[in-house]
């Protein structure tokens, strides 16, 4: 027997799991309401959308609530980003604590029979001893400053269900997988697809997860079942895995190699707390295993799929979505007839600049979406500030450039995409030439203008052939001065120098500070490939998109300053290897079948060589400022 519960309302309803409850409260035929700061990513067909700001004891609930039957709260703050928080927990509290209690109340107000939770297993604590499991019946303890918010929230929906009478059912989540994971997860299944071998084969533990439509059918269960008013739940598959045996079968899945290398676990540890990842490298070498036979034994659920069928899905997606080389496709969908460009900046530590660039963005462009890598100078701060109407996207850690240009990507909704460094400012009127150029022909994919330093003279790059290993040996052995006599033998590849066209030209690449790209051939060819950190992704995209059929065009007439090497100068070392290892991955990838052998190991030792000497004399340089026998 269940309760007559036939409208829900879902917050978090745009994220990972909010998405997947909602499409499976539609198709057992409930009325749903999704609750999101973005709506955009909401299906009209599964549910009805409503724009939700910051929820936090403030949130105006009005009319989002009346009639409906139960909330199912998901939207939460799992992570403190590098912005201008200091006080962490209650920084945690505001969203999930006094978030959850103004819903609450709010809920209990308009008629609402019960509210479904999700909570975390870290309110159990961070790891089980032996044979124990975790059981709702254990003392709390909560680890870490968002565990203790999560307790701190269930604490206050106990006391509004005495006080009300609303039905309350707490769920406790271990960690959930599923196609598109974020955080930890993604990033691993990112390692894994590049073949990077992992420290863990000493690993011997044992960890409860849960699949992500597993977790949707418990919920659902919770909704639904009048048993579980006023309880709390564990869940998770109904087995458990170690540490290297889940790296194993997701790598099986991909089609990849699983490279575990043995370490003492103690060693790992030691290293996690001297690098200040102690939490990261506990998950991974510690077991943590819960016992759902509560839920089970209350509810009679059990988990629709097996973690082998999880982990398979969960396989099949990425690979879908990422194919060996590492690049990711986006989804074919029609655009938005109401935006014409969506403008992709992605940002580390840009500082001042990324205000001005972001502004410059805004009058020109229908739609600015600005990817963080982690940065810690408060420019996403000001940026929020200043500029509200620019998507944020911040991610927990740096990703790299590609990695962040294709997030951005699939967050737009624009016919056309610009990339864009943080570092290079629009001219007034640019992006309208761009366009203009990109839509004068159907054969062509991407646009660049002219990037001009702050004297307004041009900088190279912006225009150039693409450095084939023969350019590159040419130019590392002095030998383009014999291009006055031989010009299609020893020519350069920057184009810079040559007298500057009257109107938009066919070149083999352009740079990626400046991309604009049409949304047609971005679907065919796919987005970056993330196996570059930085450097070289944009002569890959360019080399991919000509082999299409796809032309690029250099356009004079767009202008933009390019404040080059400003994102750069925190860590320039950590820039140059970066910048020689995607080298070293344009070479392999797209030359070595066609360059005799001798040629591409020349190459390559020059390019070290050159690595060397480059990182050399940047160390130079900041020893000599140290000691004040430098200046700028």
């Amino acid at each position: 027997m269940s309760i007559p519960a036939k409208r829900i309302l879902v917050t978090g309803a745009s994220g990972f799991i909010g998405r997947v409850v909602c499409a499976e409260l539609s198709r057992r035929g409930f009325a749903v309401t999704g609750a999101s700061r973005d709506i955009g990513k909401l299906d009209s067909r599964i549910c009805t959308a409503v724009r939700i700001g910051a929820i936090d004891a403030d949130t105006d609930w009005s009319g989002v609530l009346d009639g409906m039957d139960c909330v199912v709260h998901l939207a939460a703050r799992a992570h403190i980003l590098h912005e201008d928080d200091t006080d962490f927990l209650n920084a945690y509290r505001h969203t999930n604590v006094w978030g959850t209690e103004r819903l609450a109340r709010s809920a209990a107000a308009a008629g609402v029979k019960r509210l479904v939770y999700v909570s975390s297993i870290g309110v159990n604590g961070l790891v089980t001893r032996a044979d124990l499991r975790f059981a709702e019946t254990d003392p709390p303890a909560p680890h870490n400053d968002y565990s203790l918010s999560k307790w701190e929230a269930e604490q206050a929906l106990h006391r509004i269900a005495a006080e009300t009478g609303l039905e309350v059912v707490i769920v406790r989540s271990p960690l959930v997988y599923g196609p598109d994971a974020p955080g930890n997860f993604e990033q691993m299944m990112r390692v894994l697809a590049k073949g990077i071998p992992l420290p863990l084969a000493s690993v011997n533990n044992q960890r409860s997860m849960i699949y992500l439509e597993n977790l949707a059918d418990a919920l659902i269960a919770c909704v639904t079942h009048p048993a579980a008013a006023g309880k709390t739940y564990l869940v998770r598959d109904g087995e458990d895995i170690s540490t290297p045996e889940l790296i194993r079968r997701l790598a099986q899945g991909m089609g990849r190699p699983a490279r575990l290398l043995p370490m003492p676990v103690g060693l790992l540890r030691g290293l996690g707390a001297l690098f200040g990842k102690s939490d990261a490298v506990t998950r991974l070498t510690s077991s943590l295993q819960i016992n759902d036979g509560l839920i089970r034994m209350e509810l009679g659920w059990q988990p629709k799929f097996t973690l082998r069928q999880g982990m398979q899905a969960t396989s099949d997606w990425y690979r879908k979505h990422h194919c060996t080389s590492g690049i990711a496709y986006l989804e074919q969908h029609p655009a938005d007839d109401s935006h014409g460009v969506s403008v992709v900046i992605v940002n580390y530590n840009a500082g001042e600049l990324l205000l001005e660039s972001a502004a410059q963005a805004c009058r020109q462009a229908e739609q600015v979406i600005v990817v963080d890598n982690a940065s810690g100078d408060g420019s996403i701060a000001a940026l929020r500030s200043a500029l509200p109407m620019v998507r944020i996207i911040v991610n927990d850690a740096n990703l790299g450039f590609a990695a962040a240009c294709n997030i951005g990507a699939r967050a737009a909704v624009g016919h056309h995409l610009l990339f864009l460094n943080p570092d290079c400012v629009l001219e007034p009127g640019a992006l309208a030439v761009l366009v203009r150029a990109v839509q004068s022909a159907e054969d062509i994919g991407m646009v660049g203008g002219m990037l001009t330093n702050q004297d307004g003279t041009e900088q190279a790059g912006g225009r150039r052939a693409v450095p084939t290993p023969w350019r590159s040996f040419v130019r590392a052995f002095g030998l383009r001065s014999l291009a006055q006599r031989y010009p299609r033998l020893f020519d350069d590849f920057t184009l810079h120098k040559q007298p500057l066209p009257d109107r938009p030209v066919e070149v083999e690449a352009i740079s990626g500070a400046c991309m604009l790209v049409r949304r047609d051939a971005l679907e065919e060819i796919g987005l970056l490939d993330e196996g570059y950190f930085m450097h070289c992704e944009d002569l890959d995209w360019c080399m991919r998109f000509r082999r299409k059929g796809w032309k690029i065009l250099f356009v004079p007439d767009a202008r933009m300053v390019h404040h080059k090497g400003h994102c750069s100068k925190v860590s320039p070392v950590f820039v140059e290897w970066n910048k020689h290892k995607g080298m070293l991955r344009f070479y392999n990838k797209f030359f070595r079948h066609q360059y005799p052998g001798l040629l591409m190991m020349l190459v390559m030792a020059g390019v070290w060589m050159r690595f060397l000497a480059v990182t050399t004399y940047l160390m130079l340089d900041r020893g000599l400022r140290a000691l004040g026998l430098r200046r700028d």
